[in-house]
């Protein structure tokens, strides 16, 4: 999970209280959505975000030209916000910010099943309904496959990591054998 700088917070809770206000929330987030989107398929657009070497009124008409239109005019006067004070390149940490926002808003909790292989959808719910049982909100899970594990799972809520894996159990095991 990446870090995400005290700026792109900070304009992440203003265009979020903006949005709330104004009864935008859901739009602005569908807006972002798409440029988090748009920005991960299009290399060349992110690094653009990034590169302040082109006067800013062709960036700034390059920025009307991709979304003018697109997203809504509260979306579209932050986009020019942020690129007024050159903080285009943080625009994604922005998304991401406002995400998490919004999802803390609507008691969304997200974490993250990690198995050494594809598991039994069973095993997956199973799982699933004893952390939802131990969060307060909409627990939504997301899973990934990583063989270093070499068997049993970590679970991931929030910042709280169970880690239930082979790998772990068995440097605990070391661990135990060299205090001996």
């Amino acid at each position: 999970m990446r870090v995400h700088s005290k700026a792109a917070k900070r304009y992440a809770k203003a265009l979020f209280d903006l949005a709330c206000q104004s009864n935008e929330i859901d739009n602005v987030r569908a807006d972002l959505d798409s440029i988090q989107e748009l920005l991960q398929k299009n290399p060349e657009l992110t690094k653009f975000m990034h590169d302040y070497m082109l006067p800013a009124s062709i960036r700034t008409s390059i920025l009307a030209g991709i979304f003018s239109g697109r997203v809504t005019p509260l979306t579209f006067r932050f986009i020019n916000l942020v690129e007024e004070k050159k903080r285009c390149g943080i625009l994604t940490q922005i998304c991401v910010s406002f995400v998490a926002l919004h999802d803390l808003l609507l008691g969304i909790i997200k974490g993250q099943l990690t198995f050494p292989i594809e598991f039994e959808q069973s095993d997956v719910q199973a799982l699933t309904s004893y952390a939802q049982a131990k969060t307060k909100g909409l627990l939504v899970l997301s899973t990934i496959i990583e063989p270093s594990l070499l068997g049993g799972f970590k679970l991931r809520v929030g910042d709280v990591v169970y880690d239930a894996s082979v790998a772990v159990q068995l440097n605990m095991l070391k661990e135990k054998m060299i205090s001996v």
